[in-house]
């Protein structure tokens, strides 16, 4: 009896352990000769992330009391954290905007001008400050073809090449 008591506590711990993971999917649209990126974060880690950041005490992700003021923050946290270098030489990215779901908040970005893609180089830092075991999951997809990095505190960079 002890020994389920003891295996049902492990277990029980390990569900209260909060997993932070963001997922950023990035797919090259050879019609456009774009790269089309989104990326999914948890609200309740954003919220964290960004109230350090700014200093924002009361922000509330999902009904900010300064819209403008919350969009330029998320505009700015976006870009300082990801970073994409195609074929070697880093691009710009373009932020869309971001939208809401229900336990998640969406974030789209465009590369535009993107002649061909062979080898992809992204950094994603995003939370690692705020919570040292964030994993940043990296899916590229070329012509149906999906390849993953998983970033972390100790390798924020990797590379894919097609």
């Amino acid at each position: 009896m002890a020994m389920i008591v003891h295996i049902f506590l492990i277990f029980v711990t390990w569900l209260a352990h909060p997993f932070h993971v963001s997922v950023c999917d990035v797919e090259f649209n050879d019609k456009t000769k774009s790269l089309e990126i989104s990326q999914r974060i948890f609200l309740d880690d954003l919220e964290e992330a960004l109230r350090k950041k700014s200093g924002w005490t009361t922000l509330d992700v999902v009904n900010p009391s300064d819209k403008k003021r919350f969009d330029a923050l998320m505009k700015e946290f976006v870009i300082e954290n990801l970073s994409i270098e195609i074929n070697n030489k880093p691009v710009k990215l373009s932020y869309l905007g971001h939208e809401l779901e229900s336990d998640a908040i969406w974030c789209y970005l465009e590369v535009t001008g993107v002649n061909n893609l062979t080898t992809i180089g992204v950094a994603n830092s995003a939370l690692i400050d705020t919570f040292p075991d964030q994993v940043n999951l990296i899916h590229v997809k070329k012509e149906g073809k999906i390849r993953s990095l998983k970033l972390y505190r100790d390798n924020t960079k990797g590379s894919i090449s097609y």
